[in-house]
């Protein structure tokens, strides 16, 4: 797949579309939309309008998708702020932690098991 194709199947899955759906409402055929979306083809600029007006995006958008940007590894619980291998508590300052255990921390507290305060006083012992 191609970016556009890549793009364009991200936008349609985010509006619970099928293909069929969404080549039915921009009134292109679902060939010429499953070409697209698996990069076997480049959309004209006129399919390319008919897309984007079903999908509520500019045409623009389909046909020059901006690079998707990674998600971050920085977050926020209770208080606590970790990157990927530190860990911040406010009173301890910036701390080394290794990712499997940040990782399994962070599972703890997002399911209720450990407080973030807790799961922070055992990452720092």
């Amino acid at each position: 797949m191609n970016d556009i194709g890549t793009n364009l199947r991200r936008l349609r899955k985010e509006r619970k579309l099928t293909q069929e759906q969404l080549s039915n409402e921009a009134s292109i055929s679902h060939t010429t939309l499953w070409n697209v979306e698996t990069g076997k083809t480049t959309p004209r600029v006129a399919i390319a309008e008919k897309l984007a007006n079903v999908l509520g995006v500019s045409a623009e958008e389909i046909l020059f998708p901006k690079p998707e940007t990674p998600p971050s590894s920085v977050g926020r619980t209770d208080g606590l702020v970790w990157g990927s291998d530190a860990l911040v508590k406010p009173s301890e300052g910036v701390v080394k932690v290794g990712r499997a255990e940040l990782s399994a921390a962070l599972y703890a507290i997002e399911t209720g098991l450990i407080s973030a305060d807790a799961a922070a006083d055992k990452l720092l012992s």
